[in-house]
């Protein structure tokens, strides 16, 4: 089985079916899952070793924020 080695994965649309399969997937073989999505409440919140940033991916200015909260929260 292939192994991630706490690599940083995005996911964009993390609040759907298929991105929550795709991030516990990615935690499964020792990723950092990373969901982005619009839908969530917070600005970030790590929950179950994902971590959850509320963004707009066609807003660049969201998409730069959204990746220094990411810096900010790494493992």
């Amino acid at each position: 089985m292939n192994q991630l080695h706490g690599e940083i994965v995005l996911v964009t649309g993390g609040t759907g079916l298929l991105g929550q399969q795709y991030c516990q997937a990615i935690r499964e073989i020792n990723g950092f899952p990373v969901s982005l999505d619009i839908k969530y409440e917070q600005t970030a919140t790590l929950k179950e070793d994902i971590l959850e940033i509320c963004c707009d991916i066609t807003s660049e200015s969201q998409v730069m924020f959204a990746i220094n909260l990411i810096k900010e929260n790494l493992p």
